[in-house]
């Protein structure tokens, strides 16, 4: 499972996911479980065009890939570690379910 964070430099809630959500003990336990990648989208023409390829238009967004780059579910905007836990739970379990992913 592969978690993407597309947010640029400049959005607070993005910035808030960093110091607020993705700290927090049961959200590192199940990113711990899956691949973390975070885009800029405003750092280069490939991460522009990357957030672009995944139809990311608010920020932060965080999707979860299967393993062919497919994108299985989006969330927007700050995400509270107390929900935001259980979300990756829920999708870490399919994973585990089939490695390649929710059908």
């Amino acid at each position: 499972m592969v978690v993407v964070v597309v947010s640029p430099d400049w959005n607070i809630s993005g910035k808030k996911l960093e110091t607020d959500t993705f700290p927090d003990p049961k959200v590192q336990e199940q990113l711990k479980k899956a691949v973390l990648v975070k885009i800029n989208p405003e750092a280069s023409d490939d991460a522009k065009t990357m957030a672009a390829r995944m139809k990311v238009s608010t920020y932060p967004s965080i999707l979860i890939l299967n393993y062919k780059g497919d994108v299985v579910t989006t969330l927007t905007g700050f995400q509270e570690a107390g929900k935001f836990a259980p979300f990756l739970s829920q999708y870490v379990e399919l994973f585990h379910e089939n490695p390649l992913g929710p059908a």
